[in-house]
């Protein structure tokens, strides 16, 4: 196998080639006015015919952002966060739990960002309404014609099915014409010919152009768009490194290729399951690197691994993840991609979990530079509904001499009814791997939720997310029912998972208002309670459940696709991990260890991050309390809520008279009081003393509900086929 190995340059040198893209392209706005207002063009505006068939007179794509009704860019830093919570689509959503009406508070960032309103406006107005793609094919005899006045010709319009195709010499003669005419922006399928094939091409190109640069991509760089998220985003690494292969025929290729013939690729330890599971079903031989004594990659094991494959001439790559989606730990991937380097190794890194709040800046060709990396744009705010990204440098591309990993329409020149050697495939890599019909609103969206990255600014997102996860560690590392799961003296992002652990024996728990330097009673309280000894922890799923029934938090429980790393943080050695294996493969899912994981976002609202810690507090006080009122289901670990097992409880509290005997919609109603209370005020008072009532409210009401649960809820029956000492939380 021939590869090509990556050429490092100075920084100096690479500086020189590629000015820095936050010059050229970083957004900008200093227009002001209302925040639900999203930039327009009226027909007024258009260009004239001609214009619109070359692109002359055009707005671009980051003219027009710049026209949108937002804070200036040289605006403060909570002005533009007040705007953009402004625009989060479902900000002030509220929904029905089984314990009243709660507004939803989202605390599940790493999974996916919210939707803007800035954002979807601007697709309804100045994308959709031009949106439309028309493919350039003509006949033979037609092309012929086009010298001198391809501008005016009018696109032929054939079902795909009677579509002639055009010899290969009038092809290859009328392609260089067009690109010398400027008639081919991108040298795919697209057209522009009309307004829409125009605009539509154009826009694509520069949104594009807009992710590269923001990603710090070269000419040597290729940008593809692909799937939904970073998982397929590695898969199509692999597939143009010609290393993956459908799972029935791995087996027999491996027999048909040398040891010198498979790439050896190093993981590290914090890997999302989309980052193990395909290179171990890949054609490579994947190497796992460790975590040291302070739970980070174990660099001079990766060292001593890359050193004793070196004499192998071996190809090599390294993919390690960027930033771990479970506890939110950094990778100092500079480190890492110089140690590769030295050896000759590609690096890649993963940044689906950093990549929304973190500077991405490739380097590709310098020694500490970066030779793919993977993104999931979902992830960011504005994101969803955004393909997954790949950014990677040209020299791991092993498919020039073969078809792309996906032929269809856009990745050929030429084909015809003969011969296969006849096709002509697009030689330039982004276009030859963007197969069919393009993501182009995808793409768009992807291009904006970058723009929003670039609009808030790096320093300021850093400086807000670090506020944050600090007086959460602070505040949450001396209880002593909380785990916060990883090292938390590292360098991490603002993201924590964290096991509740139940209480063995009674003490007093109550109620401690929260003040700070000054004596000024803050507006939310926390729970505080002393001298309980540890159980079990709750499951994950049970705490995210209370979380959204009580609260409206929306967190996430289980393991977050990262199993191997779920071993080492929980302590699972081989047997018993094989153990809980045979549990789940009789069809018991719930047996599964995991926890629960929230995030602290820069644009979070500190009303929310403080009702957060406080409802933490609480569930690790109250929590266990709440299993009477929830049944688990064993086959799925979920988790759902007994009306039934609520009522009798309330009915067994006879010394609650004003509970007793009521239906459960009366019951409810009376623990809301202060819930209506603050929906009142709301319409009198502010926004966010609204808010702080109503998160008030729900703390006040859930421990009323536990003042009337048992505080030693009794063991509930577990299925015979489970070890009850097998299972790693409380039931």
């Amino acid at each position: 196998m021939e590869f090509e190995q990556p050429i490092f340059g100075s920084q100096s040198e690479k500086a020189n080639k590629n000015p820095s893209h936050s010059q050229q392209y970083c957004a900008d706005s200093s227009s002001s006015g209302s925040a639900s207002s999203s930039p327009r063009l009226s027909f007024s505006q258009l260009s004239a015919p001609d214009d619109l068939i070359t692109g002359r007179g055009m707005e671009s794509f980051r003219t027009t952002l710049r026209r949108g009704v937002m804070p200036g860019r040289t605006d403060s830093a909570e002005n533009k966060m007040d705007w953009l919570r402004s625009q989060i689509i479902g900000g002030d959503m509220e929904f029905e739990s089984p314990f009243g009406e709660r507004r939803l508070t989202y605390a599940d960032h790493t999974a996916s960002g919210r939707c803007l309103h800035y954002i979807e406006n601007y697709i309804i107005d100045n994308v959709l309404p031009s949106y439309g793609m028309l493919f350039l094919i003509r006949l033979c005899t037609e092309l012929h014609r086009w010298e001198g006045r391809i501008r005016y010709l009018t696109p032929v319009k054939e079902p795909r099915s009677t579509i002639r195709l055009l010899c290969i010499t009038c092809w290859k003669s009328s392609k260089q014409k067009l690109m010398k005419m400027g008639r081919f922006h991108t040298g795919n399928s697209h057209t522009s010919d009309s307004y829409v094939g125009n605009k539509t091409t154009k826009t694509v190109h520069e949104a594009n152009e807009y992710v590269k640069r923001c990603l710090g991509g070269g000419h040597d760089d290729a940008l593809i768009f692909c799937g939904s998220g970073t998982t397929a985003a590695i898969k199509r690494l692999q597939e143009v490194m010609g290393v993956s292969i459908p799972s029935i025929m791995r087996e027999r290729v491996l027999k048909c290729l040398s040891i010198a013939e498979r790439w050896v690729v190093f993981v590290g330890p914090y890997e999302h399951h989309s980052n193990v599971l395909s290179w171990r079903q890949s054609l490579a031989e994947v190497v796992e690197i460790g975590l040291d004594q302070n739970g980070l990659v174990n660099v001079e094991d990766l060292r001593l691994q890359l050193g004793s494959y070196k004499g192998t001439n071996r190809p090599m790559l390294g993919s390690f993840s960027a930033c771990s989606n479970v506890t939110g730990t950094y990778t100092d991937t500079r480190a890492l991609a110089r140690l590769l380097h030295q050896f000759g190794a590609f690096a890649c890194f993963d940044f689906a979990a950093s990549g929304p709040y973190v500077e991405i800046d490739m380097r590709s060709g310098e020694m500490d530079g970066y030779d793919a990396v993977f993104l999931s744009p979902h992830k960011f705010l504005g994101g969803p509904g955004s393909p997954g990204i790949l950014l990677m440098n040209n020299s791991l591309y092993q498919l020039r001499s073969s078809p792309p990993s996906t032929c269809g329409g856009g990745t050929v020149d030429f084909v015809n009814g003969f011969n296969e050697k006849d096709t002509l495939y697009v030689e330039n890599i982004q276009e030859r791997e963007d197969a069919g019909t393009p993501p182009i609103i995808q793409k768009i969206r992807a291009a904006l939720a970058f723009w929003v990255k670039e609009y808030i600014g790096y320093q300021v997102i850093e400086r807000q997310e670090q506020d944050y996860i600090q007086k959460a560690l602070e505040r949450l590392l001396p209880n002593q029912n909380i785990r916060i799961l990883g090292n938390t003296k590292a360098d991490r992002q603002a993201i924590m998972s964290f096991l509740i652990y139940t209480t063995a024996y009674s003490s007093s728990a109550e109620m401690m208002s929260s003040s700070n330097a000054g004596g000024e009673v803050k507006g939310l309280y926390m729970w505080g309670e002393t001298g309980n000894k540890r159980g079990k922890p709750l499951h994950g799923p049970f705490v995210a459940k209370l979380l959204n029934d009580l609260f409206g938090i929306q967190a996430r429980g289980g393991c977050a696709c990262a199993g191997p790393y779920g071993h080492s943080l929980l302590n699972i050695d081989e047997p018993r991990s094989l153990a809980f294996r045979s549990v789940i493969k009789l069809g018991y899912n719930a047996v599964k260890p995991g926890w629960t994981r929230i995030s602290f976002p820069y644009y979070m609202a500190i009303e929310e991050f403080e009702f957060i810690l406080a409802a933490l507090e609480f569930v690790a006080v109250y929590g266990q309390r709440f299993l009477p009122l929830y049944h688990l289901n064993w086959k799925t670990g979920a988790w759902s809520f007994k009306k039934k097992a609520m009522r009798e409880t309330l009915q067994a509290i006879e010394h609650n008279s004003n509970f007793y005997g009521l239906p459960m919609a009366s019951v409810v109603l009376a623990l809301n009081l202060e819930y209506h209370e603050a929906k009142d005020c709301a319409n009198k008072c502010d926004r966010d003393s609204g808010v702080i009532g109503k998160f008030a409210s729900y703390l006040e009401t859930a421990k009323r509900i536990a003042n009337l649960l048992p505080k030693f809820p009794t063991q509930r029956k577990v299925p015979e086929d489970i070890d009850l000492n097998l299972l790693p939380f409380r039931v």
